[in-house]
């Protein structure tokens, strides 16, 4: 049965956890928010940059006839240029922040206000140590954990074949970790 159609059992977040996951959720906020603003400032004011690429004879003669740009064909003054570029650069900005926002951050959110982590399966398939570095691997049956270092104590405590619990956001899929190691 696959991870994706099989029940997982939920466990209460600790205070850590809720702390962590709130601090993951305002950094990307805060990345999201920079970037976002730099896009929406330049989409609005890139169209206002035109006059200072003509040079004067082609500034005059358009400013004489009463047109800035042409599109097609049409004449479009320096206002009907700017309505169109907020439209179409405005449009498919803020519909990828929106998507941005709901697929990325709000899943942290609404797993801080779960307040619950799911308990996903792993069965290790391999341990690998190297006694000259004191590294010590798992291998578990999912590929994006092919070797996952953990401590001494953990690499003895455990089989191949044992079943171990990692923890990871319902909604955001954040997986929940320690000094850089997943917590079993």
């Amino acid at each position: 049965m696959s991870l994706a159609h099989q029940e997982l059992t939920t466990v209460p977040l600790s205070e850590d956890e809720v702390q962590h996951l709130k601090d993951v959720y305002t950094i990307r906020l805060r990345v999201f928010c920079a970037g976002y603003a730099f896009l929406v400032s330049t989409a609005l004011l890139q169209p206002l940059r035109g006059f200072g690429e003509l040079s004067d004879g082609e500034l005059h003669g358009r400013l004489k006839k009463g047109i800035d740009y042409e599109m097609f064909g049409r004449s479009l003054t320096r206002l009907d240029f700017f309505y169109l570029i907020v439209t179409l650069f405005g449009g498919l900005i803020l519909c990828s922040g929106i998507y941005i926002y709901l697929k990325k951050l709000r899943p942290f959110i609404k797993d801080i206000k779960s307040g619950l982590k799911e308990a996903v399966p792993f069965t290790i398939t391999d341990k690998r140590h190297f006694p000259l570095t004191r590294e010590y691997f798992l291998s578990f049956d999912d590929p994006r954990f092919l070797h996952y270092e953990v401590d001494e104590p953990t690499y003895y405590s455990l089989s191949v074949g044992s079943v171990v619990y990692i923890y990871r956001g319902i909604h955001s899929k954040h997986v929940f970790e320690k000094d850089g190691r997943f917590t079993f």
